[in-house]
């Protein structure tokens, strides 16, 4: 009777993975098994697993355990075979197989995966801060990275302290001729002398410095005191209904800062205190300049009123017709400046 052709199967104990071989049964048995792969070490740093085996076969990798397939693929014309893989833990057993055309399943190569790593040992890094309450020099307001000296003598020293305002400009408007209609004069800029000793002229501006380390964030408001005044023959002269205008601001810091900026108030405009009955100033209501939220405005931070040429009109003073000016007077008003050691 002529024998049909059938399909055999070939199992290999330990292994799910089986060969699906279509032979006449007359060559059955005449079938030579494909050699056994040789598979290069094999470290739990590796992503692809490479060796050889006989040319053009299949060859297939299975955990030994599970015998779940890892990977396949085919060995070049030289018996070269290189498999993309997942970094395998250390001491992991796999099983490579190959099958060659005309031929079966090779036995099965056993590597346990490798670790380059020979040995830990531990140690320890520390650190410890102390608290800086030293003074910060004011900074270039159109440079920050560079220190200046403000050229005003009446620049106040700002407090020192972890929390601190290091600078705030004047608010200078020069001389003016007396009006016969209403005005607007504008702040002259800041001097400052650079470390070359060039002095140059700058928008004005506030300087903030946050080192607590706390990332607490902060405010800092403003406040008028009496309303523009100045001291005459003919007594105490109050510029009525002039109004100080704070606007274009501009927020700056150092180029290695990398906290996230204070938030800014568009325009202020500042509210004139008034005197009381025994002749103390009441100052006007206080208003936000700057804040600093939670994880905000750590470092040394620069409002500066104005940038380029906006700078020369970002500081105003409005100054109705009807106010009296007495002639050869300076007036003067003073503004506070509030830090507070939260953004509430």
């Amino acid at each position: 009777m002529k024998l049909k052709k059938m399909f055999i199967i070939f199992l290999t104990v330990g292994l799910t993975l089986c060969t699906f071989i279509s032979l006449d049964p007359t060559s059955i048995f005449a079938a030579t098994a494909t050699n056994a792969p040789t598979v290069n070490p094999l470290y739990d740093t590796d992503t692809k697993i490479e060796g050889k085996t006989e040319p053009n076969s299949e060859v297939n990798v299975n955990f030994e355990i599970s015998n779940e397939l890892i990977a396949t693929g085919n060995s070049d014309a030289k018996g070269n075979f290189s498999l993309a893989i997942n970094k395998l833990k250390a001491n992991t057993s796999i099983y490579v197989y190959a099958v060659a055309p005309g031929k079966s399943v090779s036995s099965p190569t056993k590597i346990i995966v490798d670790s380059l790593i020979q040995g830990t040992s531990t140690t320890k890094g520390d650190i410890t801060f102390k608290q800086d309450d030293s003074k910060v020099d004011p900074v270039d307001p159109d440079d920050p990275d560079n220190p200046v000296d403000p050229i005003d003598p009446d620049h106040p020293d700002g407090p020192d302290g972890p929390l601190s305002i290091n600078y705030i400009s004047n608010f200078h408007f020069g001389e003016q001729i007396i009006s016969a209609k209403s005005e607007t004069y504008y702040a002259e800029l800041d001097e400052l002398k650079l470390k070359d000793g060039s002095v140059v002229k700058r928008p004005n501006y506030i300087q903030v410095t946050d080192k607590r380390g706390t990332n607490g964030g902060w405010r800092l408001q403003v406040q008028q005191g009496n309303q523009f005044s100045a001291t005459t023959s003919n007594g105490e002269k109050e510029l009525k209904g002039a109004q100080l205008t704070l606007s274009n601001p501009y927020v700056v810091t150092n180029s290695d800062n990398n906290s996230e900026a204070p938030t800014a108030a568009d325009k202020i405009v500042l509210v004139p205190g008034s005197k009381g009955s025994d002749g103390e100033v009441i100052p006007g209501a206080a208003q936000d300049v700057l804040v600093a939220q939670k994880e905000q405005g750590m470092g040394t931070w620069v409002e500066k009123f104005g940038n380029g040429a906006a700078a020369e009109k970002s500081i105003s003073l409005s100054v109705p017709v009807s106010a009296e000016k007495a002639k050869d007077a300076t007036y003067t008003t003073e503004m506070t400046w509030i830090l507070l050691d939260t953004p509430a």
